[in-house]
């Protein structure tokens, strides 16, 4: 139905091209998309929560919780580079774990410095 109203109005040769260009893509060229970055986004949002759950403050008890996400992935990953652990070793995978591992500790430091400051005024 949508491409008979596409053309009727004379945008269909538009979505044809689209559709074209868009199973030309190369797969290759999209493989980490798919494969890597959800891990790295599943380290990003399990270290952001266990940060902000943690008030954006690091303890004796609080440290071992922020850091099960980043040593589970970058453990694991480790692990199968070494054959300890089922599955293929990617470096591109390792990298993505680093990068959300240390980004959720930046951007909430970054984000909260202001509030920071102005609190630790306070109390001087």
């Amino acid at each position: 139905m949508m491409f008979r109203w596409a053309d009727a109005i004379g945008v269909k040769p538009v979505l044809d091209d689209i559709r074209i260009y868009c199973t030309t893509i190369q797969m290759d060229n999209l493989k980490w998309f798919f494969f890597s970055l959800p891990d790295g986004l599943w380290v990003y949002s399990f270290t952001s929560f266990m940060l902000i759950v943690w008030g954006l403050k690091f303890s004796r008890h609080s440290i071992f919780w922020i850091s099960i996400g980043p040593l589970l992935a970058l453990c694991g990953e480790m692990g199968q580079a070494f054959g300890v652990v089922r599955g293929t070793f990617d470096p591109i995978d390792l990298l993505l774990c680093l990068i959300g591992s240390i980004l959720p500790v930046v951007i909430l430091f970054s984000a909260n410095q202001e509030k920071f400051y102005s609190n630790k005024e306070a109390f001087s």
